[in-house]
């Protein structure tokens, strides 16, 4: 039985990959071939730097009850059944009794703006209902 061999002149060792011996498949394969991968510069992206921006004023509550449920806390949507957000803003309502950060949520809200305050439950307190 003929064992193939190395088809880099003058190399005899056995194949490992693609006609190649381990050291010149490594070689020509190998990760030190390789060219280090670089990020793209976001250094002129206008969509992150407003990201950056909204970002840097939220504070960052550790132990919020609000993480990962922002259902409940969200204002009402287009055409959501009234029954159906004040429901969900009650169970928001009740998180946010029994949450460790509202003291720090309260002082970030009462702090901002009112044109930069954002809408649905917040900080414990219903959003505001607006009249037609």
């Amino acid at each position: 039985m003929n064992a193939r061999v190395c088809s880099v002149a003058p190399c005899a060792r056995p194949v490992r990959a693609t006609g190649m011996c381990a050291k010149h498949y490594a070689k020509q394969w190998g990760r030190s071939q390789q060219k280090p991968r670089v990020r793209p510069s976001t250094a002129s992206d206008p969509v992150v730097d407003i990201l950056a921006a909204v970002l840097a004023g939220a504070p960052s509550l550790p132990g919020a009850k609000c993480r990962n449920r922002p259902h409940l806390f969200d204002e009402a949507a287009k055409g959501e059944p009234p029954e159906v957000v004040e429901q969900r803003h009650q169970q928001a309502l009740g998180l946010c009794r029994i949450c460790p950060a509202l003291a720090s949520c309260t002082e970030w809200f009462a702090a901002l703006p009112a044109r930069q305050r954002p809408s649905g439950v917040v900080a414990g307190r219903q959003p505001v209902k607006e009249s037609i």
